[in-house]
């Protein structure tokens, strides 16, 4: 396939376009899992430099995959982070999942009734679900150790049941990432 009808499929298909640009970056993305592993070994490498390069990374793919519409991602992290930083533990859960769920509601409203053309748009509303739930996530793993122990574990069976979905949340969260 010549650049030419490439770049005519994407005009026409702008659909397709998008599959085949996430597709790739899914490809990418794991052929730079293996050079991560390689390369930034965590023995031979600082934590940081492998959070400033997981990072960067990630924008550049987010911004491949989503376009402009990937700044979204940085602004409600950012609020969100800001509410952790600035406000007491007792209350930041609730606010952080306020914010990053108004955010939410405001994106999705604004992408369907607003900026929506009558043709199909990438949808970045679906990570950032995925982006609320972490972050929510987040908020309450920072509350849970200033809890009394009475409020953590009810019954035997409760921290069974507890000790089962914390299995269950770290393993499907290797597959959400």
């Amino acid at each position: 396939m010549s650049l030419l009808e490439l770049t005519y499929s994407c005009v026409c298909f702008p659909s397709l376009c998008l599959q085949v640009n996430f597709v790739v970056c899914q490809l990418c993305a794991l052929l730079s899992a293996f050079w991560f592993r390689l390369f930034l070994h965590p023995r031979k490498t600082s934590p940081f430099i492998r959070h400033v390069v997981a990072t960067l990374l990630g924008l550049y793919f987010a911004l491949f995959c989503f376009g402009w519409y990937a700044l979204h991602f940085l602004v409600q992290s950012g609020l969100t982070y800001g509410i952790m930083i600035l406000t007491g533990v007792e209350h930041m859960h609730k606010y952080c999942l306020l914010v990053a769920l108004s955010y939410l509601s405001l994106c999705q409203i604004t992408r369907v009734y607003v900026f929506d053309y009558g043709m199909y748009s990438a949808d970045f509303t679906g990570p950032m679900m995925v982006i609320t739930q972490k972050i929510t996530s987040l908020a309450v793993s920072r509350l849970l150790p200033h809890l009394p122990h009475r409020h953590r574990h009810h019954t035997g069976t409760v921290s069974m049941l507890t000790a089962a979905l914390r299995g269950y949340a770290n393993i499907s969260s290797h597959y959400v990432k």
